[in-house]
């Protein structure tokens, strides 16, 4: 039964490695990040500031709700415009040509419970066809209408949510403590 169970899941495996989709996980210079500055404005996120701000990818198949999307990459690489993020080309476990919904979530390294969404958009994954197309583009309007990515903005948390957060970590180990 072992053995079995093993050949299925390499059998399973190997089909979803030949069977990859790609995207290109960068944004442009029209379509930056921007940070919520605290003072009423906005700025693009700095460049040179590696790990101070991730930008994660999140996918599902055509149709899921952005409640139902998963993460499938991260980056902390923003250069070498301020608000541009480079998370090369992310494989997916689908076949290239395939729609899939797909999302662009930023958040401080520090403070991820405070994300900025961008819309959820529906994308004809790359790699597809003799030879492989290239990866499809997260910016670009395609010629079947998907509506191309936007920037958006990361929130600053309020003192009173950093209290909250604190305050919620201290019961979870006092709690932990007493088990």
């Amino acid at each position: 039964m072992k053995k079995l169970l093993l050949v299925a899941v390499l059998t399973l495996t190997a089909a979803f490695v030949h069977a990859q989709g790609t995207v290109s996980f960068v944004n442009s210079t029209t379509t930056k990040v921007n940070y919520d500055t605290g003072t009423g404005s906005t700025a693009p996120v700095p460049t040179g500031n590696p790990g101070i701000y991730t930008a994660g990818l999140f996918w599902g198949a055509q149709g899921t709700p952005q409640a139902g999307l998963a993460q499938i990459a991260t980056t902390t690489t923003w250069a070498p415009f301020s608000g541009v993020f480079s998370g090369g080309t992310v494989s997916f476990p689908v076949a290239g040509g395939t729609k899939v919904s797909l999302q662009v979530r930023a958040w401080k390294t520090a403070d991820p419970l405070n994300i900025g969404y961008g819309p959820v958009q529906l994308i004809t994954l790359g790699n597809a066809g003799s030879p492989p197309s290239p990866a499809a583009s997260l910016t670009a309007p395609t010629t079947s209408g998907d509506s191309p990515f936007a920037g958006f903005v990361v929130p600053v948390p309020e003192p009173s949510s950093i209290a909250l957060g604190l305050l919620g970590l201290g019961a979870v180990a006092l709690f932990r403590r007493k088990k």
